[in-house]
């Protein structure tokens, strides 16, 4: 079992930041081969930019509304006091950060935006990429996943079902040959175990950020399948990892 940096080190770092991200990279766990991804969340601003940042909504009493409203210098202002300081990134600014230095978890958020303008953009991107080999893309939406599967299947990158509970997804069955890996709640997970085991996928967790948490992965029969957790807190979590 491995560990992926959940939108980089954010348990000590301001979340979905290029200093989160380098901080993954700096921690011993990675050097080791421990840390092996990331999980990123991105979506698109009103001036058709591809930024991370994982609520769909920002902003504060009568200026809160969907990120998508705003343009990206607009969300990098409004995030200001959440990511103290640190600007938003936009997506071509995480993969000239990231390169292939691990698998990256990119998490397509669903909102009210040009979901054509979207993929055209992180198409050019994950296209010009050198090796996207260790791109894995999902999502809790059942149509941006059918769209990822659509658009990159002469690719290399590699799919996920984001899921709260294990009925979820019965909605992806259509596509479910096409998936990769399941990442189901920890929660979740550990109360319908046996259901997820029959799926035949792999699993990356989310999200574990205590040690007691961890130790419930322990006590299964068979943790196998579970390729990585997902936590925030690198240096509580991934020392216990084993």
């Amino acid at each position: 079992m491995k560990v992926v940096a959940h939108r980089g080190y954010s348990g000590k770092y301001p979340e979905n930041t290029i200093a989160a991200f380098d901080a993954t990279f700096r921690h011993p766990d990675y050097a080791s081969g421990k840390i092996i991804g990331c999980e990123i969340d991105i979506q698109l601003s009103s001036d058709g930019k591809v930024v991370l940042y994982h609520d769909t909504e920002i902003g504060a009493g009568k200026s809160r509304d969907f990120v998508s409203k705003f343009t990206a210098h607009e969300i990098s202002l409004l995030a200001n006091s959440k990511l103290h300081g640190e600007p938003v990134p936009l997506f071509d600014e995480f993969l000239d950060c990231v390169q292939d230095k691990l698998d990256v978890l990119v998490e397509i958020k669903d909102g009210p935006y040009d979901k054509k303008i979207f993929f055209d953009s992180i198409e050019k991107s994950l296209r010009a990429m050198k090796n996207n080999s260790r791109m894995i893309l999902h999502s809790f939406s059942l149509e941006i996943m059918q769209e990822c599967v659509k658009r990159f299947a002469d690719t290399k990158m590699r799919y996920g079902i984001l899921c709260s509970f294990y009925e979820d997804l019965a909605q992806f069955s259509g596509i479910f040959d096409k998936v990769a890996f399941v990442h189901p709640e920890w929660r979740s997970f550990l109360a319908q175990y046996e259901s997820y085991m029959k799926t035949g996928k792999e699993f990356h967790i989310w999200t574990v950020n205590w040690p007691a948490q961890l130790d419930c992965f322990y006590k299964l029969r068979d943790i196998s399948k579970i390729r990585a957790i997902m936590t925030d807190e690198l240096d509580r979590i991934s020392p216990l990892v084993k």
